[in-house]
Parts: structure tokens; sequence; C-alpha cells
């Protein structure tokens, strides 16, 4: 008989604990470590929705480059706060020859090649890489040019560049990350 008070005294102990705890404590519990990491990535994919082009391209650092040379030419005002979405394909850093891109930078003498440059790398519209990998089979870049968009495998390419991020989102847009400039 004293066991069995015991058994009941610990079962009710564990009860009135259990129901002192919130919905949101019982929640951590059952939450695995991935599901918290996806739901405080998607918070922050959210917020950062919320921000320009002009600032997404500014808080990243490796992309930066690209938010320099669109000040350099006068269309950083497209990033900012435009009428139209744009989709933006940013050349990895990297895959710049680095003489060339100090050159983009500095010398005044580049700024008409920039002008071609820059907007070869933009399309009007908000191109999600579903979008890419299924509908769309061409995109007309602010240059006037038009680049083809395949799909193979699981890899999207714009021109011969593949996507190596895909839709980093801003408030009219979202910017791709590929591994080559565009031709």
């Amino acid at each position: 008989m004293k066991y069995l008070t015991n058994w009941i005294y610990l079962i009710a102990v564990l009860i009135l604990s259990y129901s002192c705890q919130s919905a949101e404590e019982r929640q951590q519990e059952t939450t695995s470590p991935q599901e918290a990491t996806n739901a405080a990535v998607q918070a922050e994919n959210e917020k950062d929705a919320q921000k320009s082009l002009k600032e997404r391209l500014g808080e990243i650092k490796s992309l930066s480059y690209f938010l320099a040379f669109s000040e350099q030419i006068g269309i950083d005002n497209l990033l900012e706060n435009g009428d139209s979405s744009l989709t933006i394909f940013v050349p990895e850093r990297k895959s710049w020859d680095p003489e060339q891109l100090e050159a983009l930078s500095t010398d005044e003498n580049k700024l008409a090649e920039l002008k071609q440059i820059i907007p070869r790398h933009m399309a009007y519209g908000n191109f999600t890489s579903t979008m890419l990998s299924q509908d769309i089979k061409e995109l007309s870049m602010l240059d006037g040019s038009k680049v083809p968009v395949r799909f193979e495998g699981s890899t999207i390419f714009i021109g011969s560049s593949k996507i190596s991020i895909a839709d980093l989102e801003a408030q009219k847009g979202r910017i791709h990350v590929i591994n080559a400039p565009l031709q």
C-alpha cells in the first residue's frame, strides 16, 4: 500500500508540473532542432522580403560590388523604389577576372562597358526559381538582350551560367546568384 501511495504521489506531481508548462514550452519540447532552424530561417526570409533590392545587395558583402556598379551607372534607383519588380542575376564576385573587376570599379573609361553589363543581369518581373525551372524559356533583360533559360537535373541555367543561390527575396523582386557573368 505504501508503494502504491508513493506511485500515486509521483504521478500527481508529474501531472501538475506538466499542466504548469505553457503551450509554448510543450511545443519547444516536441520541436526538432531542424524544425526550429527552418522556422528561424523562414522568419528571417519574411523580414528580408520587406527590404528593397538595394538594401539586400548592400547587406550581402559578396554582392555589394553589384550595388556599387549600379550606383556608378545611375540605375540604383530601380533597386530601391522602382515601379516594377526586378529579378537580378548577380555573378559571384569570384567569377570575375580580378583585373576586369578592378578596372570596372575604378576606370571612368569603363563606364560605357558597365552600362551594358549591369542591365544585362536584370529582368523586369519577379521570377522565382520554380518559375525558371518550369515555365520560363527565355528572359528579356533590361539591356534588350534575350537570355535562354533551361533546367537540367536540379540546375537552372541562365544563358550558360548556373544559379548557385536562388530566391533571395526583396520587396520588389528577388536576387539569384549565378556562377559567371552573362555574355
